[in-house]
């Protein structure tokens, strides 16, 4: 059953800090965040194609994470550009909305699955989120049958579509 945000939720906005470490920057919880709550918003520029730091939020459409918000060019304006990969994800992308998949404690690293979200990756990498064997994460296009059919909760639309697509 696919996971929506809680209506419930005391706040829709949740603090979130970006860590630098190790040369690689992380989005952390800045609060407990309960199961549901709708943690930030993607904001950035529309494009049609997608890019390394895109978020794909329709069939043709992409957020440009990295494009500050409003002209603002601290790193606050685009958070959701440095939110990791997971496959064993604790957010999930639904209608330019961070949703958490699951009660998230404070100082926890926020990821979400790019395979997810994306049909397919402009870049395509090695996963290194520990939760795998350290496969390619190359977009929801290369993955197989079962892989597709095991994120089906976590789909937005435009995946679900392709999921249901035969061939």
């Amino acid at each position: 059953m696919p996971i929506e945000p809680n209506p419930l939720a005391p706040n829709p906005h949740y603090p979130v800090g970006i860590l630098r470490q190790h040369g690689r920057f992380h989005v952390l919880a800045g609060a407990p965040i309960p199961k549901g709550g709708h943690i930030m918003d993607l904001g950035g520029k529309l494009s049609s194609r997608p890019s390394r730091y895109s978020v794909q939020v329709d069939v043709d459409l992409h957020v440009e994470t990295w494009v500050p918000v409003q002209g603002d060019t601290s790193l606050d304006s685009c958070q959701v550009r440095y939110m990791n990969h997971s496959c064993k994800p604790n957010t999930r992308i639904w209608n330019r909305q961070v949703i958490a998949l699951r009660d998230i404690e404070e100082r926890e690293e926020l990821t979400f699955d790019y395979n997810a979200t994306e049909w397919e990756m402009a870049e395509t990498f090695i996963c290194t989120c520990g939760h795998c064997d350290g496969r390619r994460i190359s977009g929801f296009k290369h993955l197989n049958p079962l892989e597709q059919e095991e994120r089906r909760d976590l789909l937005p639309p435009h995946l679900q579509t392709k999921l249901a697509s035969p061939g």
